[in-house]
């Protein structure tokens, strides 16, 4: 979609990036480590009020 908005001149540029995997996010939580806004943006999206329970 970002392509092809560029393409078409609807957009100047679009920045394409490579997704945070997901052993990085668990090794940078273990140390306590913050990660940037939007670094662990996710989908599909958990419904709120779930309850989470440790999985290792």
């Amino acid at each position: 979609d970002a392509v092809n908005r560029v393409l078409e001149q609807e957009y100047q540029l679009a920045f394409l990036l490579s997704p945070v995997n997901v052993e990085v996010v668990k090794a940078i939580a273990d140390v306590g480590d913050k990660m940037s806004r939007k670094a662990t943006y996710f989908y599909p999206k958990v419904p709120a009020g779930l309850v989470f329970h440790r999985l290792v």
